[in-house]
Protein backbone atom coordinates (compact mmCIF):
# COMPACT_ATOMS: atom_id res chain seq x y z
CA UNK A 1 0.00 0.00 0.00
CA UNK A 2 0.99 3.53 -0.94
CA UNK A 3 1.70 6.15 2.06
CA UNK A 4 -0.82 9.08 1.48
CA UNK A 5 1.10 12.65 0.70
CA UNK A 6 0.20 14.52 3.31
CA UNK A 7 1.49 17.88 3.82
CA UNK A 8 3.44 18.21 7.30
CA UNK A 9 3.05 21.25 9.21
CA UNK A 10 6.97 21.93 11.11
CA UNK A 11 7.50 23.62 14.08
CA UNK A 12 10.71 26.39 13.95
CA UNK A 13 13.34 23.90 14.99
CA UNK A 14 11.91 21.14 12.39
CA UNK A 15 13.05 20.06 9.26
CA UNK A 16 11.99 17.38 7.17
CA UNK A 17 14.01 14.57 6.34
CA UNK A 18 12.55 11.46 4.64
CA UNK A 19 9.12 12.04 5.14
CA UNK A 20 9.34 13.22 8.41
CA UNK A 21 9.19 15.69 10.72
CA UNK A 22 12.49 15.85 13.09
CA UNK A 23 14.52 18.03 15.21
CA UNK A 24 16.82 20.29 13.14
CA UNK A 25 19.97 18.35 15.10
CA UNK A 26 18.50 14.97 14.11
CA UNK A 27 20.18 14.73 10.35
CA UNK A 28 23.46 14.72 11.66
CA UNK A 29 22.70 11.70 14.10
CA UNK A 30 21.54 9.79 11.17
CA UNK A 31 24.36 10.59 9.59
CA UNK A 32 26.71 9.47 12.47
CA UNK A 33 25.05 6.73 13.16
CA UNK A 34 25.71 5.44 9.31
CA UNK A 35 28.99 4.52 10.42
CA UNK A 36 28.25 2.94 13.65
CA UNK A 37 28.38 -0.56 12.24
CA UNK A 38 28.68 -2.89 14.96
CA UNK A 39 27.48 -3.53 18.71
CA UNK A 40 29.75 -5.48 21.31
CA UNK A 41 27.71 -7.34 24.52
CA UNK A 42 31.05 -8.20 26.31
CA UNK A 43 33.61 -9.96 24.71
CA UNK A 44 31.69 -10.49 21.06
CA UNK A 45 31.11 -8.37 18.63
CA UNK A 46 28.40 -8.01 16.13
CA UNK A 47 27.24 -6.36 12.97
CA UNK A 48 24.13 -4.20 13.43
CA UNK A 49 20.75 -4.89 10.93
CA UNK A 50 19.95 -2.21 8.62
CA UNK A 51 16.68 -0.78 8.00
CA UNK A 52 14.37 -2.44 6.48
CA UNK A 53 14.78 -6.09 6.54
CA UNK A 54 14.99 -7.01 10.44
CA UNK A 55 11.24 -8.35 10.56
CA UNK A 56 11.15 -10.48 7.31
CA UNK A 57 9.77 -7.96 5.00
CA UNK A 58 11.22 -5.33 2.96
CA UNK A 59 10.68 -1.45 4.27
CA UNK A 60 9.44 0.39 1.52
CA UNK A 61 9.41 4.20 3.56
CA UNK A 62 11.26 5.69 6.05
CA UNK A 63 11.48 4.25 9.60
CA UNK A 64 8.79 6.09 12.18
CA UNK A 65 11.09 6.48 14.77
CA UNK A 66 14.18 7.13 13.24
CA UNK A 67 13.53 8.54 9.72
CA UNK A 68 16.26 5.84 8.25
CA UNK A 69 15.57 4.46 5.08
CA UNK A 70 15.63 1.09 4.00
CA UNK A 71 19.61 -0.23 3.67
CA UNK A 72 20.74 2.48 6.75
CA UNK A 73 21.29 1.86 9.79
CA UNK A 74 18.87 3.28 12.98
CA UNK A 75 19.75 5.40 15.09
CA UNK A 76 21.22 4.54 18.10
CA UNK A 77 18.14 3.88 20.46
CA UNK A 78 15.57 3.85 17.84
CA UNK A 79 12.96 1.38 18.91
CA UNK A 80 12.50 -0.62 15.89
CA UNK A 81 16.35 -1.75 15.77
CA UNK A 82 16.48 -5.21 16.73
CA UNK A 83 19.33 -7.35 18.50
CA UNK A 84 21.63 -8.71 16.28
CA UNK A 85 22.05 -11.51 18.66
CA UNK A 86 18.52 -12.32 19.90
CA UNK A 87 16.69 -10.76 16.83
CA UNK A 88 14.26 -8.93 19.55
CA UNK A 89 13.99 -5.43 20.34
CA UNK A 90 17.22 -4.27 20.95
CA UNK A 91 16.15 -1.26 23.12
CA UNK A 92 14.26 -3.88 25.66
CA UNK A 93 16.52 -6.93 25.11
CA UNK A 94 18.35 -8.73 28.17
CA UNK A 95 21.50 -9.15 26.09
CA UNK A 96 23.70 -5.63 26.28
CA UNK A 97 22.40 -5.47 30.30
CA UNK A 98 24.85 -2.19 31.43
CA UNK A 99 27.49 -3.03 28.86
CA UNK A 100 25.94 -1.88 25.53
CA UNK A 101 28.78 -0.30 23.63
CA UNK A 102 28.66 0.96 19.97
CA UNK A 103 31.97 0.35 17.86
CA UNK A 104 32.03 3.37 15.50
CA UNK A 105 34.15 1.73 12.08
CA UNK A 106 34.81 4.63 10.12
CA UNK A 107 34.58 3.76 6.01
CA UNK A 108 34.60 0.10 6.79
CA UNK A 109 31.27 0.52 5.56
CA UNK A 110 28.84 2.12 2.96
CA UNK A 111 25.08 3.40 3.53
CA UNK A 112 23.52 1.63 0.71
CA UNK A 113 21.30 4.42 -1.52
Amino acid sequence: MARKNTKVELRPDQVLLNGNAVHKSWPAKLEQAQRQTHIKFGRRTYLRDRYGYEWGEKATHACHDCAAMPGQYHVVGCDVERCPKCSNQLISCDCHGESTSIIVLEGKEKTKP
